[in-house]
């Protein structure tokens, strides 16, 4: 899951006009699948989504 998070966010990447879409995309997708962890596994939802929030 850290792995998608960071490929997600790619830091270094510039995003074109055309690209936002596909990397608005991603991050949705992660964030669906960190949601879903809330109800089973809480604590490591809030570890991953932490490095988010300081962003």
């Amino acid at each position: 899951m850290e792995r998608e998070i960071e490929a997600a966010l790619d830091a270094g990447r510039i995003v074109s006009d055309r690209g936002c879409l596909a990397s608005v995309g991603d991050l949705a997708q992660v964030e669906a699948k960190v949601a879903q962890l809330v109800a089973t596994e809480p604590a490591q939802a809030v570890r991953l989504r932490q490095p988010g929030l300081a962003r």
